[in-house]
């Protein structure tokens, strides 16, 4: 299992727990702040696995075009350096189009993603840690 999946795990086997001990101690005042505490838990966790994920992808691809055009620029002859390019990255494009160009696209997606979600993202995350908790702080006013 990897890290990701073991985090989501331990936040569900605890937002359980929560639920539990939230019936028991407080009824149903107890159960909706669990519930609630729980859904803050995982949205906040989705939209940072979004946005681990969308680094991730973004590393992994620069990095295989960059060890790709390392290839190009090599010394290396013609026919070998297919079997070298095929070893860094297979090629999703079919014949019909240019060499590694929907990885390219891709690539400047993910920059441009990056590059416009950061604010976005945090503010999200931001809104939705006070609105759970003063949801949570209004059932005790």
């Amino acid at each position: 299992m990897t890290r990701r999946m073991w985090w989501a795990l331990g936040g569900s086997l605890g937002s359980i727990a929560g639920i539990t001990l939230g019936a028991s101690l407080g009824g149903a005042r107890g159960t909706i702040a669990a519930l609630t505490i729980l859904a803050l838990f995982f949205t906040v966790g989705g939209l940072l696995w979004g946005a681990g994920e969308l680094r991730s992808e973004h590393r992994r691809l620069a990095w295989e075009m960059r060890g790709l055009e390392i290839i190009l620029r090599s010394q290396v002859p013609d026919d070998e350096k297919r079997g070298l390019m095929d070893q860094v990255r297979t090629m999703e494009s079919t014949m019909h189009d240019v060499s590694y160009l929907r990885e390219l696209i891709r690539l400047y997606i993910l920059e441009q993603a990056m590059g416009s979600l950061k604010a976005p993202l945090l503010l999200t995350l931001l809104g939705v840690v006070l609105g759970s908790g003063a949801s949570v702080w209004s059932l005790w006013l």
